[in-house]
């Protein structure tokens, strides 16, 4: 009987070592869920804009507006022809393109020691992923990064809401032009900073 006794303790002890065991690996498993929210935080910091062709961005206010109504943009999407685009600087503003760095590792830094240019990046050199970074018109720093296109009928980005209506019959009734809008992740540094201050 003492036997039995010794032995139903020790499946007891088996018992509860293995379902400490499996509580274990699932608090590790578990581990990985606050870090997945982390890294989903962190790219909350970046902002995500869309530029039309003929809609100028003001990257201080992140506002696109029509270009008649619109003064100081910094850049603009432009229609080259009715099948090329290019992301041109406005004003004072300078682009540069980054090939040796990742979006993430490019700070306010690295963007203030480049020489950057008032020429134009033609449409065709900005393939998804593609890096830029930029000295707005109010002397402030920013870099971006094209994640996408959009036609000339796709009107699915939030910025679509600033094309009028009748600008987009317009649109609706032509054929359709491919890259006519530019979608950018990017981050500002300093944003209210003017020239001189």
């Amino acid at each position: 009987m003492g036997k039995t006794h010794w032995l139903l303790a020790a499946l007891v002890c088996v018992l509860l070592l293995s379902l400490s065991c499996g509580s274990s690996g699932g608090s590790e498993d578990n581990a990985n869920v606050p870090q997945e929210h982390t890294d989903s935080v962190v790219s909350d910091i970046y902002t995500t804009t869309t530029i039309t062709a003929g809609y100028p961005w003001d990257i201080e206010n992140d506002l696109m507006r029509v270009a008649a109504f619109f003064s100081l943009p910094d850049l603009e999407w432009t229609a080259v022809s009715d099948t090329e685009y290019s992301l041109t600087p406005q004003w004072s503003t300078k682009l540069m393109v980054v090939t040796d760095m990742s979006f993430d590792d490019i700070d306010e830094e690295y963007i203030a020691n480049q020489k950057m240019l008032s020429d134009a990046i033609p449409g065709a050199s900005l393939a998804v992923g593609t890096i830029i970074i930029c000295k707005t018109f109010d002397g402030s720093y920013a870099k971006l990064q094209v994640v996408q296109f959009f036609d000339s009928q796709d009107f699915s980005f939030t910025e679509a809401s600033s094309i009028e209506a009748d600008a987009k019959a317009k649109l609706m009734a032509e054929p359709v032009k491919e890259m006519y809008s530019i979608q950018l992740k990017w981050k500002g540094y300093n944003l209210a900073k003017k020239v001189g201050e």
